[in-house]
C-alpha cells in the first residue's frame, strides 16, 4: 500500500513538472485581442476585483453570451490576488490545469487499479498540443474551470457508485451544478457517467439475461434523473443566452446540409489532430464547400470505427466507453446549431480527448499482446510520443505571446483566414499602425465582405489615415448590412463632423448613443464621448456647440436648436448641460434612455 501511495506521488509530481516545463512561457505572454478585453482587460467589473457589486453582476450579466457566473468570479479572485496583468490570469489557467490532468490520473486509477494505462490517460491530456488554447488564452478560463468539476464530479460520483448515499449523490449533483456555472459544457457529464457504469465501474453487466440487463440499466437511468434534470435546464439557459445575444440568430446561421457535413468532417478531423497536432490554429474558417468525397471519406470512418466498438464491446469495453466519450462530449460544439463563423475549434478537445485517450492507454497493450519485450516497446513508444507531444505544445505555447504572433500563425496554417486578418489588423491598430491595419482589414473585407464588423474597422483605420470619403463608404456600408451597430454609427458620425455635415454627424451621434441605451450600455461597447478625446472632432463639435448656444440666445423657442444642443453635450458627456436644455430631471439610471429614447423618433436629417 505504501508503495502504491509513493507510485502515485512519484507520477502526480512528473505530471505536474512535465506541465510547467512546456507552459512555463505563458508568464510573459501578453492580453491577445479575441475575447480577452471583454473577459478581463476592458472590463471594469472584473478590474474592480470581488466587491458587492462585481459579484451581483458576474450572477446577473450574460456578456460574452454565457451565464458562467463562477468564471467571472474566479476572475476577479486573480484581479484581487495578482492585480490585472495577463501572468496573474494564466497562473492559475496553469494551475487549473495541472491540477486537472493530476485528478484524471487518480480517477482512472482509482476506477482500473492500472496505473500505467491511467498515467498514460492524464500524460496525454496533461502535454497534448490540442489543449494549449484551453490554457494559454486567458479567456478559455471557462474551459479549464469547469473541467475542474468535471473531474471533481467524477470523483464524487465513483464513490457513490462504491458505497451509495444520499449524501455522496447531493455531492455529485453539487458538483456538476458549479461545473455548469462555469461552462455549460458538462450538460454531456450524465451521459460519461453512464458509459463508466459499465466500464471500469460494472454497474452493468450485457452478459446477464435481457431482463436482469434491462432492469439494471433502466435502474442506472433513474439514478441520474436528476443529473440529466440539471444538464437541460442549465442547457437551456445557455441557449436563450446565445440567442439573446444573437448567437443563434436564423440569418447567421449555415444552410443545415453544410452544417451536418462540416460536423461529420469534424468529428474525423479532430481525430487527426489528437494523432498528428500540426498546423492548429485559433481560428479555422468555415468552408465555403466541403468536397462530397472528403465528407462521405470521414462519414465511413466514423461508421467504420462506431461499428467496431459496437462489436468490440464486450470483449474490449474500454473501446465502446473510449468512443462515445469522444462522440457524445463534443455533441454540443460540434457545430449543428452554429454559433460563430469557425469550423472547430482546438479548445473543444479539452474534455472529449480523454475519450481518445481511454482507446490508446488500454488499446495498445491488447494490439501488442503478442509481441516480445512487449514492455519495453510500450514504455518507449509512449515516452517517445510523450517527447514529441511536449515539444509540440511548448512550441503552440509561444505561438500566444501576443496576437501579431497567434494570428501571423493562424495565417501561415490556414487559407483565406479573414479573422485570422482582422486579428492582426486590430493588433496593428493597437500601436498606431494604420496601413499595416487598413491593409489587412481590406483583406478581410475581402474574404468576408458581408461582415459588418470588418467594415466598420475598416473605415475607423482609413479614417485614422485621412481617407474620410472611403471611411464614409465602408461605415455607411457596415450600418446597411447591421444597422444596429453602435460603433458604425459612432465612427460614421466622427467622420461627417470632420466633412463639417454636422446634422447627419448629430443623426449618427444619437444612434450609437440610443443603441447603446438599449443595449444597457454593455461594456464591450465604447464609451462613446470617452472616445471623442481620440478623434479629431472635439474641437469642432464644441464649435457646433457655440453655433447652436447662438441660436437659442436668438431664438429660445427653437425646438430643433434645443434637441440637437442636447445631443451634442450628451456626446461630449456633459449630461448636466444635456438635461438643463431638456428641462427635464432623470435618475442617474435612466439618463442615457432620457435623451436617447425621448428624442430618438425626432429626424434630424431628411436622408441618411
Amino acid at each position: 500500500m505504501k508503495r502504491s501511495s509513493r507510485f502515485d506521488l512519484i507520477v502526480c509530481l512528473v505530471l505536474a513538472l512535465a506541465s510547467i516545463l512546456v507552459y512555463g512561457a505563458v508568464f510573459s505572454h501578453q492580453f491577445v485581442n479575441i475575447d480577452d478585453p471583454v473577459y478581463v482587460a476592458h472590463n471594469p467589473h472584473v478590474q474592480a476585483g470581488l466587491t458587492p457589486q462585481s459579484i451581483k453582476w458576474a450572477f446577473t450579466t450574460t456578456r460574452a453570451e454565457f451565464w458562467h457566473p463562477l468564471t467571472w468570479l474566479s476572475y476577479m479572485l486573480d484581479t484581487q490576488l495578482f492585480g490585472i496583468q495577463p501572468a496573474g490570469y494564466l497562473f492559475t489557467n496553469l494551475l487549473l490545469h495541472i491540477f486537472n490532468t493530476i485528478v484524471v490520473y487518480l480517477i482512472f486509477i482509482r476506477m482500473t487499479g492500472t496505473p500505467w494505462q491511467s498515467a498514460l490517460v492524464a500524460a496525454l491530456f496533461g502535454l497534448h498540443p490540442l489543449h494549449v488554447e484551453s490554457v494559454a488564452w486567458v479567456a478559455e478560463r471557462k474551459d479549464v474551470l469547469s473541467a475542474l468539476f468535471w473531474m471533481l464530479t467524477t470523483y464524487a460520483y465513483i464513490s457513490y457508485a462504491e458505497r451509495p448515499g444520499w449524501q455522496k449523490y447531493l455531492a455529485v449533483c453539487l458538483g456538476l451544478i458549479l461545473g455548469l456555472m462555469a461552462k455549460p459544457m458538462l450538460v454531456t457529464l450524465p451521459f460519461v457517467l453512464l458509459l463508466l457504469d459499465y466500464w471500469p465501474l460494472g454497474r452493468f453487466d450485457p452478459a446477464q439475461s435481457p431482463s436482469v440487463s434491462l432492469s439494471s440499466a433502466l435502474r442506472l437511468i433513474r439514478e441520474k434523473i436528476p443529473l440529466f434534470i440539471l444538464a437541460a435546464v442549465f442547457s437551456l439557459i445557455a441557449f436563450g443566452v446565445q440567442k439573446a445575444g444573437g448567437g443563434t440568430d436564423p440569418s447567421d446561421q449555415y444552410p443545415l446540409a453544410d452544417r451536418i457535413a462540416n460536423a461529420v468532417w469534424s468529428y474525423a478531423d479532430y481525430i487527426f489532430k489528437t494523432i498528428w497536432p500540426r498546423n492548429l490554429a485559433v481560428f479555422y474558417p468555415f468552408p465555403d464547400h466541403l468536397p462530397v468525397l472528403q465528407v462521405a471519406g470521414a462519414a465511413c470512418l466514423l461508421a467504420i470505427l462506431t461499428a467496431l466498438a459496437f462489436k468490440w464491446a464486450r470483449r474490449y469495453p474500454f473501446v465502446i466507453v473510449g468512443w462515445l466519450w469522444y462522440l457524445g462530449t463534443l455533441v454540443p460544439v460540434i457545430g449543428l446549431i452554429k454559433i460563430g463563423d469557425f469550423a472547430l475549434a482546438d479548445r473543444y478537445m479539452y474534455i472529449p480527448l480523454i475519450g481518445l485517450s481511454i482507446i490508446i492507454a488500454w488499446g495498445l497493450p491488447e494490439i501488442l499482446a503478442g509481441l516480445p519485450r512487449k514492455r519495453a516497446v510500450l514504455a518507449t513508444a509512449a515516452l517517445a510520443t510523450l517527447a514529441g507531444l511536449m515539444l509540440a505544445t511548448h512550441g503552440q505555447v509561444r505561438i500566444w505571446t501576443n496576437s501579431l504572433t497567434l494570428f501571423g500563425h493562424a495565417l501561415r496554417v490556414t487559407e483565406k483566414n479573414y479573422y485570422a486578418h482582422y486579428g492582426l489588423g486590430q493588433a496593428w491598430a493597437g500601436q498606431s499602425q494604420w496601413g499595416k491595419a487598413a491593409s489587412h482589414f481590406l483583406k478581410a473585407v475581402e474574404f468576408k465582405p458581408t461582415k459588418a464588423t470588418l467594415r466598420n474597422d475598416l473605415g475607423r483605420v482609413l479614417a485614422r489615415q485621412g481617407k474620410f470619403d472611403e471611411a464614409a463608404l465602408q461605415l455607411t456600408k457596415a450600418i446597411e448590412i447591421r444597422p444596429q451597430l453602435p460603433s458604425a454609427h459612432f465612427y460614421l458620425a466622427n467622420v461627417r463632423v470632420t466633412q463639417n455635415q454636422f446634422e447627419r454627424a448629430v443623426y449618427h451621434f444619437t444612434e450609437a448613443l440610443k443603441l447603446q441605451a438599449d443595449a444597457q450600455a454593455p461594456a464591450s461597447q465604447p464609451d462613446y464621448h470617452e472616445l471623442i478625446a481620440a478623434h479629431d472632432t472635439a474641437d469642432k463639435i464644441n464649435r457646433a456647440v457655440n453655433h447652436y448656444r447662438t441660436l437659442l440666445a436668438a431664438n429660445p423657442h427653437d425646438l430643433g436648436a434645443l434637441r440637437t444642443l442636447a445631443i451634442l453635450y450628451a456626446v461630449k458627456g456633459d449630461y448636466d448641460r444635456a438635461f438643463a436644455a431638456l428641462k427635464v430631471d432623470p435618475s442617474p439610471q435612466s439618463r442615457m434612455r432620457a435623451i436617447t429614447r425621448g428624442y430618438a423618433d425626432w429626424t434630424l436629417v431628411k436622408s441618411r
